[in-house]
């Protein structure tokens, strides 16, 4: 399984989405709302996945996350 990361702030319907489909589809992950880590790796905005290094957002974070649904 790859490293993934999950950048998220608590209060943000949208974060508790994904963390919602990343605890459906069984994806392990690390949580992290820390916004100075955040910032520092370029996130201007949650939620965010980073896996094995690589940033995702938006769109593309959403349809790697929806990639485990058949799984």
């Amino acid at each position: 399984m790859s490293n993934v990361i999950f950048y998220h702030t608590e209060t943000c319907p949208q974060c508790r989405m994904v963390g919602l489909l990343l605890d459906k589809y069984k994806i392990e992950h690390e949580s992290c709302t820390d916004v100075d880590e955040m910032k520092s790796k370029g996130i201007t905005h949650t939620p965010a996945i980073e896996v094995d290094g690589t940033i995702l957002q938006g769109k593309e974070m959403m349809n790697w996350v929806n990639s485990f649904k058949t799984l």
